[in-house]
């Protein structure tokens, strides 16, 4: 049986496809399959894109061609990768050629090192609009074969609360309260869905300073980042309103219990900065990439293979193409909050 290795997968998909979810022919004709990795996200200034060789070989193992495989060089050598941009009504904008960039070496051992590329372009050259198509092409002008995948782009989306305000774009709130004399409160958070997004995730971000001595040189500045709910299915092609609460009680009992106490000195402070809750949306390509991964069978005990990757014949490649957004409102502490923990929680320190 011919065997399928598939070379340089993008990482970042494990973050969070429309996407063909056939069998993947492993005894089909030898053909050059190419893997797409692409997560575009509308709030960066530059996009990243990894392409990397799949192939069939029926003479080595995997552990050689991992290591050392002219097919790899040349693929690289010979790619040209454009991004083209195409309006709502599928009217093609422009074209751009992407750059290739070395990345970091991978951690030493059996596979290849010399050969770890992507693909990049700065919203300088061509700057990403919601509900517009973007596709990318690696083409490989030694062969002439054209692989490409395709994501539209998420329009922009209203966080609704916690809010004092009904302007969507004011991104500094009034201070909320979570924790009184009276015990814990639940915090409301919603949020409207957006075109082209199918699946969300929500979170908050506690941003706290340390500080010893009373002396403010030393302030180191931290993070605790709390998950509110993660996988929110919604359909993308129309709008509606997502209603969730953080639980405060289980908020800052997280909180509390990640503190290492072990290496505080008695002069530690600290000080709450803010909360700044996200809501982080992808696109359908990444929700059918997720009902991909859940649909395992215990029976067959496989998965359906997944990809929204072709080349110009229609062949199935590998990977995906897909889009984020993410929108943020922060808010800060309320001074009552900050009170009432002090009489309580003397041990935080605030």
């Amino acid at each position: 049986m011919k065997k399928i290795y598939f070379l340089g997968l993008l990482g970042v998909l494990l973050i969070f496809s429309t996407c063909k979810t056939n069998d993947f022919d492993t005894n089909a004709e030898y053909r050059e399959i190419a893997v797409i990795y692409g997560l575009l996200d509308i709030g960066t200034t530059k996009q990243y894109i990894k392409v990397s060789k799949g192939f069939q070989n029926t003479n080595t193992n995997a552990v050689e061609l991992a290591a050392d495989d002219p097919e790899i060089t040349q693929f690289q050598d010979s790619l040209e990768v454009t991004l083209h941009e195409y309006n709502g009504a599928g009217t093609w904008i422009q074209s751009q050629p992407m750059t290739k960039e070395f990345l970091a070496l991978k951690d030493q051992g059996t596979f290849n090192q010399e050969n770890n590329y992507w693909y990049t372009i700065d919203t300088s050259l061509m700057t990403l609009k919601g509900g517009y198509e973007y596709e990318v092409q690696a083409k490989n002008i030694v062969t002439g074969n054209i692989h490409s995948g395709s994501a539209k782009m998420i329009d922009d989306f209203c966080i609704v609360r916690p809010t004092a305000s009904f302007n969507c774009d004011d991104f500094d709130l009034p201070a909320i309260t979570f924790y009184t004399v009276k015990g814990y409160r639940k915090i409301a958070v919603e949020f409207e869905t957006a075109l082209n997004a199918e699946v969300y995730k929500v979170y908050v971000d506690f941003n706290y300073a340390e500080f010893t001595d009373n002396d403010t040189s030393t302030t180191v500045r931290k993070t605790y980042r709390f998950p509110i709910q993660s996988s929110i299915m919604r359909p993308y092609d129309s709008k509606g309103v997502v209603e969730l609460q953080l639980n405060s009680e289980a908020f800052f009992t997280s909180f509390m219990n990640q503190l290492d106490t072990a290496l505080q000195v008695e002069s530690m402070k600290r000080y709450p900065e803010n909360l700044t809750f996200t809501i982080v949306a992808s696109g359908p390509e990444m929700a059918e990439y997720i009902s991909a991964e859940n649909a395992y069978s215990a029976i067959t005990q496989t998965k359906p293979f997944y990809t929204n990757i072709t080349d110009q014949d229609g062949n199935e490649g590998a990977g995906l193409m897909t889009s984020r957004y993410f929108k943020s409102k922060r808010c800060v502490v309320s001074t009552r909050t900050l009170e009432d923990i002090r009489a309580h929680f003397p041990g935080i320190r605030f």
